[in-house]
């Protein structure tokens, strides 16, 4: 099967050139580095925390009021899931930080309703999806005896697989072609996970989406009114952006233990003093403070 979630495999890759002539370098790493630059606005979309598929999404605006934080332009993850000192009150999460690299199926619906009005082609939208997931050609195991097993195949053909590639800096990808809806993610890809495109835009280009395989959060780029109509959708959560904005950042209390840490190495007094929770690494619902976690 050559479909995927709605889209159909475009065959070509020839579509996708534009996106590369208008990219930052990646080294860069700006939020141009990841979505065309160009638009005239330009917005972020939050990736809710990790939670069952029957239970309601966390969104970082509960986290921060969890923490005593703030969700602003700037703010990752991190920044308000591991505060300097952390409350007395259990996580609102489950202790797993939102999905990177992919939309929550619902936020994705949202956007391709706002989206496919502000464009003049929605029937006909492009597809990136990452080739570097592990999933998309399968997987094999093991039998009771030991033996390697027969390998399952993946959703995706290996006609597909074999065929051309957008590429793009640091990244690879498979390209399709469908209507605007087509973006949420109706198939269950790689250990149950529901997998939405990378990359997506329509034939007019009014409009680009990109969710980073490494990010907990996705890139729109468009009109000045699109972007506001998605900033103004209380169905989702997104923030201001602009395409010279850092794709991350360091908070201060961060920077200043670093720099506490260099002059202490230098001076052999190494390790410094931990903050709170580091020191005492309190278990979060069962599991110790993993930074990996809260990414």
């Amino acid at each position: 099967m050559e479909n995927l979630s709605g889209a159909r495999w475009s065959g070509s890759a020839g579509e996708a050139a534009w996106v590369r002539d208008r990219l930052s370098p990646f080294e860069v790493y700006e939020v141009a580095s990841v979505v065309p630059g160009g638009y005239e606005a330009y917005a972020r979309v939050l990736h809710p925390a990790a939670v069952p598929e029957d239970a309601r999404p966390v969104r970082w605006r509960d986290v921060a009021a969890w923490s005593g934080g703030t969700v602003d332009r700037g703010t990752q993850f991190h920044s308000i899931a591991l505060p300097p000192v952390r409350p007395a009150a259990e996580p609102p999460w489950g202790g797993s930080g939102p999905l990177a690299g992919t939309l929550h199926p619902p936020d994705a619906a949202v956007l391709a309703e706002v989206l496919r009005a502000a464009t003049s082609t929605p029937e006909l939208c492009f597809f990136c999806l990452w080739d570097g997931y592990g999933w998309e050609r399968g997987a094999s195991g093991l039998t009771p005896v030991g033996e390697p097993s027969a390998r399952q195949p993946g959703p995706i053909p290996e006609a597909v697989l074999n065929g051309p590639r957008v590429r793009l800096p640091r990244r690879d990808y498979l390209l399709y072609t469908g209507q605007v809806e087509a973006v949420v993610p109706t198939a269950l890809l790689g250990e149950g996970r529901r997998q939405a495109a990378n990359l997506w835009w329509p034939a007019d280009r009014a409009w680009c989406v990109a969710s980073e395989v490494d990010l907990a959060w996705t890139y729109v780029g468009g009109s000045a009114s699109a972007v506001d109509r998605l900033l103004g959708d209380a169905r989702v959560e997104a923030v201001p952006a602009a395409a010279g904005d850092p794709l991350t950042r360091v908070e201060a209390w961060v920077q200043r233990w670093v720099d506490a840490g260099t002059e202490a190495l230098l001076t052999t007094a190494w390790p410094p003093s931990p903050p709170p929770w580091v020191r005492s690494r309190p278990s979060w619902r069962g599991r110790e403070v993993d930074g990996r976690d809260c990414c």
